[in-house]
């Protein structure tokens, strides 16, 4: 599948999303991939497709991208991308981070609320803070390893 094909989808993913009312905001690249603000969490495409139709057509269209993709048929790459290599460790290492995160702030939402105070211990905050920050660590060290594998010596 042509990226330009492929980015049409998108778009259209996107659409149906928005005609139901979801959130959805801008995309970002993060280690060369894609995430997608979804009712406040990012997802990459693959989630985007399975929202907005299903899990077996968001895995047609993303296994069609990659074929053509890896076999250097298409040239140009994904539109707007970084130009890093796409890896399974870069997204479970975001969404890793990305779960991790909104737990905590859900706990310091919940340990700042007037109704919830004294029952959220300073602890639980700052051992979801260490998970967050300890996994953000993760995402920033895998990313540099894409950036040295780049750069020619």
């Amino acid at each position: 599948m042509e990226n330009q094909q492929y980015e049409k989808h998108y778009s259209e993913a996107r659409e149906a999303l928005a005609r139901r009312g979801k959130r959805i905001g801008k995309p970002v690249y993060l280690c060369g991939v894609r995430h997608c603000d979804f009712e406040g969490l990012l997802v990459t495409d693959h989630e985007i497709f399975a929202q907005a139709w299903s899990e077996a057509i968001a895995d047609e269209i993303i296994n069609e991208h990659a074929d053509i993709t890896s076999s250097g048929d298409d040239p140009a790459g994904p539109v707007g991308s970084e130009s890093l290599p796409s890896c399974s460790e870069c997204e479970l290492l975001f969404l890793g981070y990305a779960v991790a995160h909104e737990s905590y702030l859900e706990l310091l939402r919940q340990a700042t609320d007037a109704r919830e105070l004294g029952t959220i211990s300073p602890e639980a905050v700052d051992a979801a803070r260490e998970r967050r920050n300890i996994t953000r660590l993760a995402v920033i060290e895998h990313e540099a390893t894409h950036h040295s594998l780049t750069k020619t010596a």
